[in-house]
């Protein structure tokens, strides 16, 4: 059984559960356009959530059902690493690819840099994010 200290992750960092609370509000907000018949305006959220660009406030998709649910884990799926501004999305060659043993160049991935509310610039790879909070506010 996982404590609420635990729930609200109040044991690994010093904002969790801010952090946390923010996250799963994203999280449901995301869900909520998940419908298939959207009205004209949950539409356009859903296509501009969908999407991010530099300087949104985003949410990593995949870790963030692990930690609302009290995951003990405790490495990079944790709030204070899945929510962040978006800073860039490029498309990277991978990284330590031996173009002479490989016999082709480097494929590219998909690299987020998100910068934390803690000053870090992170690295995600093999990740989705969402636009929870656009640059531009929700205007529609």
């Amino acid at each position: 059984m996982i404590g609420p200290e635990r729930q609200l992750g109040l044991c690994s960092h010093p904002n969790a559960a801010p952090l946390r609370m923010l996250g799963i509000t994203g999280y449901e907000l995301w869900k909520s356009h998940l419908v298939g018949n959207n009205c004209p305006s949950n539409q356009k959220r859903y296509e501009r959530m969908k999407e991010p660009i530099a300087g949104d406030l985003v949410l990593e998709l995949s870790s963030t059902p692990r930690w609302i649910a009290g995951s003990r884990r405790t490495d990079w799926h944790e709030p204070e690493n899945c929510l962040g501004y978006l800073v860039r999305k490029e498309w990277e060659p991978i990284p330590n690819w031996d173009e002479a043993e490989e016999g082709q160049p480097a494929p590219k991935e998909l690299v987020w840099y998100i910068r934390a509310f803690d000053g870090r610039e992170l690295r995600w790879v093999n990740a989705g994010f969402v636009t929870i909070v656009p640059v531009e506010g929700w205007t529609f």
